[in-house]
């Protein structure tokens, strides 16, 4: 079935405060209903310093200007009266450099929550810590953030951000905990699966067997709890780097097929679109006969499919028409389905909804003013 993806604080404002949040989703589940939708794809919720709240600082909580947990439960339960399933992006490769954890650590080098980090001191700062290979082998440099102080001689594995402090599943106490909080919201909260975001950079790069090995043993620990609870997993890489991690996760996005199909009609030449679709298809199938393919045209993190086709509407419908009738599980992004543009910078492809043609429309969040869909 469809997957709808939300950006909660752009979809649906119940309170007029000018954000999204659970409850104007919840006041909105027979549209998506309506819209033919078996399934959200809840981008982040839990508190967080940040507009897109992918720097979590409760792994167990819902931030406030989303509503309550209790709200959210509501939301889950109001969805599967619908027979809409609830996914929810799990942030697991890092969390907030504002974290409790990352604050205790950060102070003091005896902290319990010192090893969920990854450290080095500055006397040495090519070493990952110790024990492991060297960040000159995988890990640039760049990716270093020294801790604030003029004192300081630590610096912090961070991948993407000196505010997203990578966690160091190398530590056992680390990966309990993450086990603690997927079982939390599996069984507490009763949503259906996660959104695995960044699932390749668990690891070092050049240990991509942990990475396979532990979304495995992920997916093991979450169906004790639930026997059909779903991981799709986001690889943002070729199809060759992709594939293996079929054996510990039942779906993976399918990014070249996304991007293959706006290459086509852009270039108004489909020829070797089912070629593609069946290599990939193929060798997707040779690791896991099982495996859902998860296809979409663009997601939060690309220009949106209007503005990819350069705002061509039969162009863009073709992209729809394509997107649903492939083998697999498509993911359509809010917004796709009544035409919405949008550019990067990410808040230009993350703007409100558009419930109405009013510019003040009820239900439509304000936190962005609209630069290219009004």
């Amino acid at each position: 079935g469809v997957t709808y993806e939300i950006y909660v604080q752009s979809f649906a404002d119940s309170d007029g405060d000018g954000k999204g949040d659970i409850k104007g989703m919840t006041a909105k589940l027979d549209y998506l209903k309506d819209l033919g939708v078996e399934g959200v794809w809840l981008m982040p919720m839990s508190p967080s310093p940040s507009y897109h709240k992918y720097d979590v600082t409760d792994y167990y909580g819902i931030d406030s200007a989303y509503g309550t947990l209790d709200d959210f439960k509501q939301f889950v339960e109001e969805a599967h009266k619908r027979n809409i399933k609830v996914v929810i992006d799990m942030v697991l490769n890092h969390s907030s450099s504002r974290n409790p954890w990352f604050l205790d650590a950060s102070k003091n080098v005896n902290s319990p929550y010192r090893d969920y980090y990854v450290w080095t001191e500055h006397s040495d700062p090519q070493t990952r810590s110790a024990g492991n290979v060297t960040a000159g082998e995988s890990r640039r440099r760049n990716h270093w953030t020294r801790l604030r102080g003029a004192d300081s001689n630590y610096y912090y594995y961070s991948q993407f951000s000196g505010n997203m402090p990578d966690l160091n599943f190398d530590n056992p106490k680390l990966r309990a905990e993450v086990f603690k909080i997927g079982r939390f919201w599996a069984s507490e909260v009763k949503v259906d699966g996660f959104r695995l975001d960044a699932a390749r950079h668990i690891f070092p790069d050049e240990r991509p067997q942990d990475n396979h090995w532990w979304w495995e043993y992920f997916l093991q620990e979450m169906r004790k709890v639930n026997k059909d609870f779903y991981l799709v997993g986001e690889v943002w890489a070729p199809a060759e780097v992709v594939g293996p991690y079929l054996k510990g996760m039942p779906a993976l996005f399918n990014f070249d097929m996304g991007s293959a199909i706006i290459k086509a009609l852009n270039a108004e030449k489909g020829d070797s679109l089912a070629a593609k679709h069946k290599k990939i298809r193929d060798f997707y199938k040779g690791i896991n006969p099982d495996y859902v393919d998860a296809t979409f045209l663009t997601n939060h993190d690309q220009n949106r499919i209007m503005s990819a086709v350069n705002n061509d509407t039969e162009k863009a419908r073709l992209a729809a028409a394509i997107l649903l009738t492939l083998p697999g599980s498509p993911y359509l992004y809010y917004g796709e389905e009544i035409g919405m543009q949008g550019k990067k910078p990410d808040p230009f492809i993350r703007e409100p909804f558009l419930w109405d043609v009013k510019a003040k429309d009820k239900y439509r969040a304000t936190w962005e003013v609209p630069r290219n869909s009004t």
